[in-house]
Protein backbone atom coordinates (compact mmCIF):
# COMPACT_ATOMS: atom_id res chain seq x y z
CA UNK A 1 0.00 0.00 0.00
CA UNK A 2 1.33 3.44 -0.90
CA UNK A 3 2.19 6.13 1.65
CA UNK A 4 -0.02 9.09 2.34
CA UNK A 5 2.02 11.44 0.18
CA UNK A 6 4.40 14.25 1.06
CA UNK A 7 4.27 15.97 4.42
CA UNK A 8 2.29 19.23 4.44
CA UNK A 9 4.32 22.37 3.81
CA UNK A 10 4.49 24.72 6.82
CA UNK A 11 2.22 27.76 6.52
CA UNK A 12 5.16 30.15 6.92
CA UNK A 13 6.89 28.62 3.91
CA UNK A 14 3.69 28.90 1.88
CA UNK A 15 3.28 32.52 2.91
CA UNK A 16 6.90 33.30 2.01
CA UNK A 17 6.27 31.85 -1.45
CA UNK A 18 3.14 33.93 -1.85
CA UNK A 19 0.92 30.87 -2.08
CA UNK A 20 -2.74 31.51 -1.33
CA UNK A 21 -2.79 28.51 0.99
CA UNK A 22 -0.28 30.26 3.26
CA UNK A 23 -2.91 32.76 4.39
CA UNK A 24 -5.31 30.13 5.75
CA UNK A 25 -5.95 29.24 9.34
CA UNK A 26 -2.91 29.87 11.49
CA UNK A 27 -0.93 26.98 12.88
CA UNK A 28 0.53 26.74 16.36
CA UNK A 29 3.34 29.28 16.55
CA UNK A 30 6.24 27.74 18.41
CA UNK A 31 8.90 29.92 19.95
CA UNK A 32 11.00 31.15 17.06
CA UNK A 33 14.12 31.61 19.18
CA UNK A 34 17.38 30.41 17.69
CA UNK A 35 17.95 26.82 18.83
CA UNK A 36 21.02 26.14 20.90
CA UNK A 37 23.38 23.53 19.47
CA UNK A 38 23.77 20.43 21.62
CA UNK A 39 27.08 19.99 23.43
CA UNK A 40 27.74 16.63 21.78
CA UNK A 41 28.08 18.07 18.26
CA UNK A 42 31.59 17.72 16.87
CA UNK A 43 33.56 20.78 15.83
CA UNK A 44 32.85 20.07 12.15
CA UNK A 45 29.13 19.52 12.79
CA UNK A 46 29.02 22.74 14.81
CA UNK A 47 30.44 24.60 11.79
CA UNK A 48 27.59 23.19 9.67
CA UNK A 49 25.13 24.25 12.40
CA UNK A 50 26.54 27.78 12.40
CA UNK A 51 26.04 27.95 8.63
CA UNK A 52 22.55 26.43 8.38
CA UNK A 53 20.71 27.73 11.46
CA UNK A 54 20.99 31.49 10.72
CA UNK A 55 19.63 30.93 7.21
CA UNK A 56 16.66 28.89 8.45
CA UNK A 57 15.95 31.37 11.23
CA UNK A 58 16.18 34.24 8.75
CA UNK A 59 13.53 32.54 6.62
CA UNK A 60 11.33 32.15 9.70
CA UNK A 61 10.96 28.40 9.35
CA UNK A 62 12.99 27.21 12.34
CA UNK A 63 11.83 27.00 15.93
CA UNK A 64 13.83 26.22 19.05
CA UNK A 65 12.20 22.78 19.24
CA UNK A 66 13.73 21.82 15.88
CA UNK A 67 17.23 21.47 17.37
CA UNK A 68 17.27 17.66 17.17
CA UNK A 69 16.48 17.53 13.46
CA UNK A 70 19.08 20.20 12.70
CA UNK A 71 21.66 18.45 14.88
CA UNK A 72 21.00 15.16 13.12
CA UNK A 73 21.40 16.87 9.74
CA UNK A 74 24.72 18.45 10.79
CA UNK A 75 26.17 15.22 12.20
CA UNK A 76 25.02 13.24 9.16
CA UNK A 77 26.55 15.82 6.82
CA UNK A 78 29.94 15.45 8.51
CA UNK A 79 29.77 11.65 8.32
CA UNK A 80 28.77 11.80 4.65
CA UNK A 81 31.72 14.10 3.90
CA UNK A 82 34.08 11.68 5.66
CA UNK A 83 32.73 8.71 3.68
CA UNK A 84 32.99 10.56 0.36
CA UNK A 85 36.54 11.70 1.19
CA UNK A 86 37.50 8.11 1.99
CA UNK A 87 36.13 6.95 -1.38
CA UNK A 88 38.03 9.74 -3.13
CA UNK A 89 41.28 8.68 -1.45
CA UNK A 90 40.91 4.88 -1.59
CA UNK A 91 38.80 4.53 -4.73
CA UNK A 92 35.58 2.64 -5.33
CA UNK A 93 37.39 -0.71 -5.13
CA UNK A 94 39.81 -1.68 -2.35
CA UNK A 95 42.22 -4.58 -1.94
CA UNK A 96 40.76 -7.62 -0.26
CA UNK A 97 42.33 -9.17 2.84
CA UNK A 98 43.43 -12.28 0.95
CA UNK A 99 40.23 -14.32 0.85
CA UNK A 100 38.12 -14.29 -2.28
CA UNK A 101 38.66 -11.79 -5.10
CA UNK A 102 41.66 -9.47 -5.10
CA UNK A 103 39.49 -6.35 -4.99
CA UNK A 104 36.11 -5.67 -3.39
CA UNK A 105 33.75 -2.73 -3.31
CA UNK A 106 34.83 -0.06 -0.83
CA UNK A 107 32.43 -0.19 2.15
CA UNK A 108 32.54 3.61 2.29
CA UNK A 109 30.56 3.71 -0.98
CA UNK A 110 27.61 1.96 0.69
CA UNK A 111 27.92 4.16 3.76
CA UNK A 112 27.98 7.34 1.65
CA UNK A 113 24.91 6.17 -0.29
CA UNK A 114 22.94 5.44 2.89
CA UNK A 115 23.93 8.77 4.43
CA UNK A 116 22.97 10.53 1.20
CA UNK A 117 19.42 9.18 1.49
CA UNK A 118 19.22 10.27 5.13
CA UNK A 119 20.58 13.73 4.26
CA UNK A 120 18.00 14.14 1.52
CA UNK A 121 15.18 13.25 3.91
CA UNK A 122 16.43 15.55 6.65
CA UNK A 123 17.04 18.33 4.14
CA UNK A 124 13.47 17.99 2.87
CA UNK A 125 12.15 18.29 6.42
CA UNK A 126 14.19 21.45 6.95
CA UNK A 127 13.56 22.95 3.51
CA UNK A 128 17.22 22.76 2.49
CA UNK A 129 16.76 21.82 -1.16
CA UNK A 130 15.15 23.74 -4.01
CA UNK A 131 12.53 21.04 -4.50
CA UNK A 132 11.66 21.04 -0.79
CA UNK A 133 11.26 24.84 -0.85
CA UNK A 134 9.10 24.58 -3.97
CA UNK A 135 6.57 22.31 -2.23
Amino acid sequence: MAGRGPAPTPKKLLALRGAWRGSGTPTVDLASAVPTPPSWLSVKARAVWDEVVPQLCGAGVLAAVDWSCVAQFCATWVHWCEAVTRVDVEGVMVANDGRGPAFVANPAVRIAAALSVELRQLGDRLGLSPSARAR
